[in-house]
């Protein structure tokens, strides 16, 4: 029961209904990992803003919902937060591994989940955003 509602689930996401705003939220990966390396913060969330603008802006018209693109986005475009993250947290760990840092090591997956969440709502509202802009303005 579990493997026939899994493969629900990749059919409903690869049939085409959603390829665009996965290959969107893939493509502002290595954007991501360039501005957060040049940048003064761990994370840098501008191209994951700018694609769920994108995202929004482009499921406008489409029988999809334009929510559930955004979603679907974000969940691909947090990889490049969550590798960011993660090649800043391992520098930050102290070469003698003290009972502190052991915990700060056990808990980064549990954060690494909290950031996908975060980073997949970031952009799910910018696509709801991007949305809205394409409602009020004329298309071309």
């Amino acid at each position: 029961m579990a493997s026939s509602d899994s493969r629900n689930i990749l059919n409903g996401l690869t049939e085409g209904s959603f390829g665009t705003a996965i290959l969107l939220g893939l493509a502002s990966v290595p954007l991501t990992l360039i501005v957060s390396r040049e940048s003064t913060t761990l994370v840098h969330g501008g191209p994951m803003i700018a694609v769920g603008l994108i995202v929004g802006y482009l499921y406008d018209g489409r029988s999809t919902d334009s929510h559930r693109a955004g979603l679907i986005c974000g969940f691909a475009s947090s990889i490049g937060g969550i590798m960011a993250f993660g090649t800043g947290a391992v520098t930050k760990i102290p070469t003698p591994l003290t009972e502190s840092s052991v915990i700060e090591i056990v808990t980064i997956p549990f954060v690494f989940i909290l950031l996908a969440l975060c980073f997949a709502t970031l952009v799910m509202i910018c696509a709801m955003v991007g949305n809205w802009l394409a409602t009020i303005s004329p298309r071309f």
